[in-house]
């Protein structure tokens, strides 16, 4: 609620329906935000690549100046 109307939700979906990721992103007047998001296991190969271009396509076209990752970790040590 108190993000109003700053806020985006981005899904990936198959022709089928399933949803394959998702993103939530809050932004304001200059930065778009990747809080919070994820995929299924094992999800078609580059469904989250194409899904984080989408969205910086759409915030660029908003007139956003930066896509934020917020400190997300790109090849996190395997545990």
């Amino acid at each position: 609620e108190t993000l109003g109307s700053n806020v985006r939700v981005f899904v990936a979906k198959t022709k089928s329906s399933r949803v394959e990721g998702v993103l939530i992103i809050p932004f304001d007047q200059k930065r778009a935000y990747y809080s919070h998001g994820g995929s299924v296991d094992k999800p078609i190969a580059g469904t989250m690549n194409y899904l984080h271009w989408s969205a910086m396509i759409y915030f660029k076209n908003l007139g956003l100046e930066e896509y934020n990752f917020v400190g997300a970790r790109i090849n996190p040590p395997k545990l």
